[in-house]
Order: structure tokens, then sequence, then C-alpha cells
């Protein structure tokens, strides 16, 4: 658990070593899927629905992302009636109220971020491990704007490093989109903190110059909405996306003046850069 986390929750602390309480084993679904996991499946965003659906993410990630569907939605939910709270709402007065009451969600920030350390630590794939990255920068970072504002860059750093270290990026078109989502929301948490140093952000650089969804902001936003988005993170992520563009047309520019030069070069040779002086 986060440093932060033992020391301003100790009633969550003392709770984490309940039996049952940790995730410590992956089980992965096989076709057809059955109905109930295909309910399952069915209540999540569109974007992790469709990374649920290749089989290559375990049944118990699928239900945690269900259980933190639950809690972004609600959040989101207070966001819109003006609401900065992350923690569900007191108990309803009346019977009356309570029929109106927003469901509270089972699943609460500091939960989810213990849930995701527990599966950092198992044998997971690629894509998922990157998943679940991105997730605990996600969680830590609406966590820590809704309550402590501390600086955020010791634990961020290894989810960063660890982040970057696979550069190879996916073929299927739907773990792109995911690993953009991911991307975008690693290199948003980190630069926002304000003891970050200054970072190559290599992954989500190389799918920006690649995705047509990368290209325009508008775009990319439509793709962020269909995994996780919030409208208090969603100004930071597009500071984050407009860093990645002017990243990558200085890039394109600079390509193409060393094109010019390599051809210059190709043309005048050994020989004739010798007759040059000779002349």
């Amino acid at each position: 658990m986060a440093p932060f986390l033992q020391t301003h929750q100790p009633s969550y602390a003392s709770r984490i070593n309940e039996k049952g309480h940790r995730i410590s084993t992956l089980t992965y679904p096989g076709h057809p899927f059955s109905p109930h996991l295909c309910a399952v499946i069915a209540r999540l965003p569109e974007g992790f629905a469709e990374m649920a659906l290749s089989r290559g993410v375990a049944v118990e990630i699928i239900s945690f992302l269900v259980k933190l569907t639950e809690l972004i939605s609600w959040i989101a939910t207070g966001e819109d009636a003006g609401s900065q709270s992350t923690a569900p709402p007191p108990p309803p007065a009346t019977n009356d109220s309570a029929a109106s009451a927003p469901h509270r969600p089972d699943m609460t920030i500091q939960r989810a971020i213990y849930d995701l350390q527990c599966l950092s630590a198992l044998p997971l794939t690629p894509p998922e491990a990157q998943m679940v990255r991105a997730l605990l920068a996600f969680c830590l970072h609406l966590y820590n704007e809704t309550s402590f504002h501390i600086p955020l860059a010791r634990p961020l750093r290894p989810l960063l490093e660890a982040f970057n270290e696979t550069t190879e990026l996916p073929r299927p078109p739907w773990l792109q989109r995911c690993l953009y989502w991911c991307a975008v929301v690693v290199a948003s948490a980190w630069d926002t903190q304000i003891d970050a140093s200054p970072e190559r952000h290599v992954v989500l650089d190389k799918l920006a110059a690649r995705l047509p969804e990368a290209r325009c902001w508008a775009d990319t936003e439509d793709l962020m909405r269909k995994f996780f988005w919030l409208d208090r993170l969603g100004d930071e992520w597009e500071v984050c996306w407009r860093a990645a563009a002017f990243r990558n047309r200085r890039h394109r520019r600079g390509a193409s003046q060393i094109a010019p030069l390599s051809r210059l070069g190709d043309r005048d040779g050994p020989a004739g850069v010798g007759d040059a002086f000779d002349g």
C-alpha cells in the first residue's frame, strides 16, 4: 500500500489482511463465455468490454473492473451534482429518500488501490500489466486530487518506468486504443505532480504518432470516454495530449529537415566532395 494511505487511512490499513480480502489467483475464460460472464462484461465501459471479450483478461480483473466502474460512475454523478467527495454518501434519513438515493458502490478508491497492488504482484499478461499500472496511476491521481493534494512522484515513478519499458505496440486495434488510454493516464498523473522531473513518455509518443484518434483532442476525448472518464481529470488529460501532439509535430519537422540533407549526402558521395575541394 502506498505510504500516504497507510498514514492517513489506519482503519483501511488494518483491514487489508483480512481473510479473503486479497486477489491472489487469476483464471482466464474460454469461448463460449458463460451467460453470467457475458452479463458481467456488459456492465463495463465499451473499451474495457472489448478487452474482456478478447479472452486475454482474467475473470478476476474483469470483476474488479466492474466494481471500479460502479465507483467511477458514482463519482462522475457526484461531479455532475457539484459534489467533490469520493466517499459513499451518508445513510438517507427516510425511506422515501432511500428510494431515490444513488446506488452506493461497494468499491472505494482505497480498496481499488490495494487490489491493484495485489494484482500487480501476480503473473499478468503484458496487456494486463500495462492496464493495471495505468489503473493504479489513475486511482492514485484521483484519490490525491480529492483528498490529500500531496506530491506523488515517488509512488508514481516505478509505475511510469515499468510502463515505458515495453515500447513495442500491439497490433489489434482494441489493444492499441486501451494502451492509448493507459498512456495518457500514466503520463498525465506524472506530469501534474509538483515534484516530478521531466520524463520521456515513450509509449504515449509512439501511439500519438500512429493512432488516427490521436490527431485531434475531440477524437482522443471520445476514445478516453470509452474507458474511464472524469471531468475533473479531463482538462489535465487534454494538456497531456497537447504536449504529446507538440512533441510529435516537432519530431516530424526534424525528420523532414534531415531527409533532404541525407539525400544530398548520398548524391555527392565521397567523390563529389573531393571534386568540390579540387575545383
